[in-house]
């Protein structure tokens, strides 16, 4: 077993949770509200420092945590690439359970690949899966919210999710 703790801006706790969910991951801690200062700054709830993080404890079996953290490292990495469309955005559809499913799909699918690719799984996919993601930020248009199911029509959530993991590995270049 293994203890991972996991930080994460209070925003996207949800997102953290739901790779925690992905993963099978059904014994975890959540302490919301944590300050203080890190690489991103200093969260200190005040308006000079706004902001918290929420960190969670999971404790999970040594080879389950390997593919935890990179599903999490692929997540920063998409997090990144989709910009303004990420979080609680009503305008879009990025955040939400069909294409979350399709992203956390997909990162499995690279990370899982990335020796074939000559990748080292750890801290060295970080960079490559930047790369590999930036190509999204052309794409946000397409997850608005409006239009979105006609964009992507499906007979149900299983089909739609396969066809948006296609199109973000289309766009990416990894399929």
């Amino acid at each position: 077993m293994k203890l991972l703790l996991i930080f994460v801006d209070a925003d996207h706790a949800a997102d953290v949770a739901d790779v925690l969910d992905h993963h099978d991951i059904s014994g975890y801690s959540e302490i919301p509200q944590i300050l203080g200062k890190g690489l991103t700054g200093r969260k200190l709830g005040t308006r000079a420092f706004p902001g918290s993080s929420t960190l969670y404890f999971a404790a999970v079996p040594a080879g389950a945590a390997d593919a935890l953290v990179e599903a999490l490292r692929g997540l920063r990495a998409a997090r990144g690439a989709l910009g303004e469309a990420w979080g609680d955005n009503k305008r879009f559809m990025v955040t939400r359970d069909v294409t979350l499913k399709a992203l956390l799909r997909l990162v499995a699918d690279v990370t899982g690949g990335a020796e074939r690719l000559g990748i080292a799984p750890g801290a060295e996919l970080d960079a490559p899966l930047s790369g590999a993601f930036a190509p999204w930020s052309q794409l946000v248009r397409e997850f608005r919210r409006d239009g979105f199911y006609e964009r992507f029509p499906a007979r149900g959530q299983a089909q739609r999710v396969e066809k948006v993991r296609a199109r973000l590995a289309q766009e990416a270049g990894l399929g």
